[in-house]
């Protein structure tokens, strides 16, 4: 994602919230925040699961859909 213009920092604070708390959920294995070598300001986050089950029960937990 290319966050609004000044709002950088606010969009990299609510990704690493969710890694941090797809980290804490049951099936995670692990996730990342990255963001873009280059000047494009792309950033997002990068998670890897034991099974779509557990993705899907994470991305589904209220404070998932809160920050999303």
């Amino acid at each position: 994602m290319i966050p609004l213009a000044g709002r950088e920092e606010e969009a990299s604070q609510i990704n690493q919230e969710l890694v941090d708390f797809y980290g804490a959920q049951e099936g995670c294995v692990s996730g990342h925040f990255v963001k873009a070598a280059d000047s494009s300001g792309e950033q997002g986050r990068i998670s890897l699961w034991s099974s779509e089950r557990a993705a899907n029960d994470a991305a589904t937990q209220e404070r998932s859909l809160q920050l999303r």
